[in-house]
């Protein structure tokens, strides 16, 4: 599907800079190609994602903007969208200023995390019912289902309060084992 550029390149520069980037990271011609072109799915994504954050900008808190945020990044990363790409980017920004005249970054972190793994699971499963041959409409009915599942199952967790976990238990293993380090160094 051919979409409009959003910025003009002439012929040997393009292919002068998708060579670069087959070469240098093995980036596809194409996928270069697709992050350079909108069309009529990545403006209506971008549409979506543009009204989830104004009808949000004012009363939303860091963690529902960061989850609107992150959503609208992960689903533009898949799509390879532009336009969705600059709404997350602008979501992100505001979720992050939130958080810095809050003086909170949990509710980012919570919120991105949360955006992010029900962006993700409704993919997956949008994916997968296509690689099995599932119409739209199967496709769709099973994406929102496992998005909401997503959503339901991380509302209980906070990554912030995994990640104080993780780092205190590696603390108390590393007290642990220095203290029994000290104790075979000392002969007992």
């Amino acid at each position: 599907m051919r979409g409009l550029p959003l910025t003009t390149w002439d012929k040997a520069r393009f292919d002068a800079v998708a060579a670069g980037l087959q070469d240098r990271f093995g980036i596809p011609t194409g996928w270069l190609y697709e992050v350079n072109t909108y069309n009529v799915a990545d403006v209506a994504a971008a549409t979506a994602g543009t009204v989830a954050v104004v009808f949000g900008w004012n009363r939303a808190d860091t963690e529902a903007f960061a989850a609107v945020a992150a959503s609208c990044g992960v689903s533009a990363a898949a799509a390879a969208n532009p336009l969705g790409m600059m709404v997350a980017i602008v979501a992100l920004a505001r979720s992050f200023h939130k958080a810095r005249s809050d003086g909170d970054y949990s509710g980012l972190a919570d919120g991105g995390f949360r955006g992010a793994v029900g962006s993700a699971a409704t993919i997956a499963a949008v994916g997968a019912v296509g690689v099995v041959g599932g119409s739209a409409g199967a496709a769709l009915l099973v994406g929102i289902t496992a998005g909401m599942l997503a959503h339901k199952a991380t509302a209980a967790i906070s990554i912030t309060d995994v990640g104080s976990f993780v780092v205190d238990s590696a603390a108390a293993v590393a007290k642990d084992a220095d203290h029994r380090l000290l104790q075979w160094r000392n002969g007992s």
